[in-house]
């Protein structure tokens, strides 16, 4: 056998044969979704915005550890009396129902 005449020795590759390029119609852009309004938060019918907070720690003394987050978010208890004015001055839901359950606060529902 001659090399000219010698059998492959790869097997052949499916689908080896070119087909013709079809021209396809470029597909149209997507709409943008609307955006969805944000969801309220429970917390909010939990802890209305004139809901009064008491802090009920001895002489309203900050429990919390000096430096860290916590204890500036505590300072806020002191400074603002209502929810409202809590969260509007940096403060979060999660907080005051965070000491809430650990009795450091109380709040009082006012109607």
């Amino acid at each position: 056998m001659t090399a000219a005449t010698a059998p492959s020795l790869t097997p052949p590759v499916k689908g080896e044969q070119k087909k013709e390029a079809t021209a396809k119609a470029p597909k149209a852009p997507k709409e943008p979704k609307a955006a969805k309004p944000p969801k309220e938060s429970h917390f909010k019918k939990l802890y209305p915005d004139n809901a009064v907070i008491h802090i009920l720690t001895p002489e309203g003394k900050n429990q919390k550890r000096e430096g860290t987050q916590a204890h500036a978010t505590f300072e806020l208890y002191s400074k603002h009396k209502t929810v409202g004015s809590f969260i509007a001055a940096g403060g979060f839901y999660a907080a005051i129902s965070w000491d809430v359950g650990h009795g450091f606060i109380k709040v009082e529902h006012v109607t």
